[in-house]
């Protein structure tokens, strides 16, 4: 259906009114029709203009958002820990905070240096002889300090308390060892 079915009605009414020619209808007419015409030619520029600002304001939300899901696409050995860090560090920081909490003296022993003793078998001697079992340990964070050197700080579950400690991290000619024996740095 047109929107000039009614054409010949709106004509009969404005010809009664003025009497009009058939030159004069025409016109009447045309500029009828140039109106909607135009009105349809500025309503879709005007949904294209839409969509052109809301396709504008989406790029720049999800430009926004980058940063924060970028996390999600790292490997394990950097940003989880707020920051690079290498992942035989991480390994190593996993595996004694593993093994402190299933009571596994020699995962324990190999990858920690405890000051307090001189070699690996003292300190293995040392820690058979311990009573107070850790039931349970959470990293919560490992930062750089030097190119040669991490801190962990983990929470620590033992005798119905939890501790939050940190330990260093040092590069040693072994590998990777976690530091214990030292002064405890208490949260």
């Amino acid at each position: 259906m047109s929107h000039f079915d009614g054409k010949n009605e709106i004509v009969e009414s404005i010809n009664n009114k003025m009497k009009l020619s058939d030159s004069e209808k025409n016109e009447i007419f045309s500029q009828i029709k140039d109106r909607i015409h135009h009105k349809k030619k500025t309503t879709t520029s005007m949904r294209y203009k839409y969509y052109l600002t809301l396709a504008s304001a989406s790029f720049i939300f999800l430009l926004l958002l980058f940063p924060t899901f970028s996390s999600f696409f790292q490997d394990s050995s950097s940003g989880q820990w707020g920051g690079e860090v290498p992942s035989e560090v991480v390994e190593v920081v996993n595996k004694y905070f593993e093994a402190l909490g299933t009571g596994d003296i020699d995962t324990v022993v190999q990858y920690s240096h405890d000051t307090r003793h001189t070699n690996k078998a003292e300190q293995k001697v040392h820690y058979a002889r311990i009573n107070e079992p850790t039931t349970e340990t959470e990293i919560l964070e490992i930062r750089r300090v030097t190119s040669d050197e991490y801190e962990v700080t983990a929470l620590i579950f033992e005798n119905d308390e939890v501790l939050e400690l940190r330990f260093p991290v040092k590069k040693m000619e072994i590998g990777w060892q976690v530091i214990v024996g030292m002064d405890i740095v208490r949260e």
